[in-house]
């Protein structure tokens, strides 16, 4: 029995659309894929970058250069491939002892609550060994099956983008194993004392969600797509190409420039215009608010990010100078503390404070009292260079005294003062220019400190008495 003409186009109008079918749920699929992974990206990327500003660096600096000390002396690393060998244990063994260190135990906590509270599957700190193309684990938060510091993973060939760009971090890369499935990974660097980037903290992120999310909207975007079959098979040949080719050609074209050209993604489906009032326009509007979901979705985690980052750096900067405020100051006082408390604790605090402020808001203006400001801003933190600069308001700047600064503050101390002598005498500069200031510290002292303030205000005194002494001088 011969097919009439109706009959071959409906059976023709059915097969296209069938193969139409299967193509539009694979573009789909790769493009929701392609869209998650992205979303993933910056989700790995943005916890990772938020752990590595909330650890204390010292601790992870001290860790990393313990764990990399160990790892260049004792010779050929084993791989977490071989993971129950001899060779691993005894590998390991050269590293246990760091795991029972403070240092350890705190940072471990520190990631284990970012962990906790951004419900990953692991957060980690290790750096990276060009020779051996490795990542060497020094600290990881993980519950069950953690890596212990020494272990290592060789790294994938994407990810030794790192050895050219360090400060860029580490970039995203898919992993997949039985043990652990699919795993989004990212790493932000740990700057160091030095300003040089140590290490890397590193975030896994399962990708279960996205198999979860896409296999919760493809079955109604497959739906449609089949419904669309039954209406093409009663449609007339003359009205295919306007009811239907036309339309599934737009969506198609649409996918693709999704998928090929990342500058139009989040208008590829909005600048569809279909308006055919059957099952067609209904697969547009789903394709267009999926396609607004995940756009909305990429751009509060980008949001999200700026904020954080906004918000941190204007709540700790003083909007004059530019330098940290006194917020930032009382933040390092719980580390202060805590080296007090352990018998660690080696610093010391400098009071500077610029003198005849008033006189010179008086005679010129606030705004060429603020120029004093900072000029005498200028003058501090270009002589204590390794040492974080504070300005409480007013005419007072506190200096943390660490590192070199801590050992040679008695010659630091005579160099700004023969600076500010210059200053005052300076016939060349503007009156406002040529600053005065006084300065005072004190070192801590366990003999008679019992606290940071203890130390704040034996500088303040040291301060006060050089002010008064500077004073005498002159009327002299």
């Amino acid at each position: 029995m011969k097919l009439s003409l109706k009959h071959k186009t409906i059976v023709l109008i059915v097969s296209i659309a069938g193969v139409l079918a299967l193509s539009m749920i694979t573009l789909s699929k790769s493009v929701m894929r392609s869209a998650l992974n992205e979303e993933y990206e910056d989700k790995s990327k943005s916890i990772a970058s938020a752990a590595a500003t909330m650890i204390d660096i010292e601790d992870a600096e001290l860790l990393i250069n313990d764990v990399r000390s160990r790892f260049d002396t004792y010779g050929i690393p084993v791989t977490s491939e071989q993971w129950g060998s001899e060779e691993l244990n005894a590998y390991l063994s050269a590293y246990a002892d760091i795991e029972q260190q403070d240092a350890y135990l705190r940072v471990r906590s520190v990631l284990k609550k970012i962990q906790d509270a951004s419900q990953i599957k692991s957060l980690y700190i290790a750096f990276t060994d060009e020779p051996t193309h490795s990542m060497v684990y020094v600290v990881d938060a993980a519950e069950e099956d953690y890596c212990a510091p020494g272990m290592i993973d060789r790294l994938k060939e994407e990810s030794e983008l790192v050895f050219s760009s360090p400060s860029d971090g580490i970039p995203p890369f898919i992993t997949e194993t039985e043990e652990y499935g699919a795993l989004m990974t990212a790493g932000a660097p740990i700057i160091g004392s030095q300003g040089d980037v140590i290490g890397y903290v590193l975030a896994d992120i399962s990708m279960e969600e996205v198999q979860a999310r896409q296999d919760a909207v493809l079955p109604l975007i497959t739906g449609v797509i089949l419904m669309l079959g039954l209406v093409l098979a009663v449609l007339a040949s003359g009205a295919v190409e306007t009811m239907l080719v036309n339309p599934i050609n737009q969506l198609s074209k649409a996918a693709s420039l999704y998928r090929d050209d990342p500058s139009i993604r989040g208008h590829a489906f909005d600048n569809l215009s279909i308006e055919t009032g059957d099952e067609l326009q209904v697969l547009a509007e789903s394709m267009k608010g999926m396609e607004e979901t995940i756009t909305d979705h990429a751009h509060r985690l980008t949001e999200i990010h700026e904020e954080l980052d906004e918000t941190r750096t204007l709540a700790t900067k003083d909007g004059l100078t530019g330098i940290r405020n006194k917020m930032a100051y009382e933040q390092e006082l719980p580390r202060l503390e805590r080296q007090i408390a352990e018998g660690t604790a080696r610093f010391g605090i400098a009071m500077i404070d610029l003198n005849y402020l008033k006189r010179t808001n008086d005679t010129y203006g606030h705004d060429m009292g603020d120029e004093s400001l900072k000029a005498v801003c200028r003058i501090i933190c270009s002589i204590f260079m390794h040492s974080p600069v504070f300005r409480f308001g007013g005419d007072e700047f506190v200096v943390l005294l660490e590192h070199s600064d801590y050992d040679q503050i008695d010659e630091l101390t005579a160099i700004f003062e023969d600076v500010i002598r210059l200053s005052e005498h300076d016939e060349t500069a503007a009156p406002w220019e040529r600053v005065s200031a006084s300065i005072g510290h004190a070192l801590y002292d366990p003999k008679r400190d019992h606290k940071v303030e203890d130390v704040f205000r034996r500088a303040d005194q040291a301060m006060y008495e050089h002010k008064v002494a500077m004073k005498s001088v002159r009327e002299n």
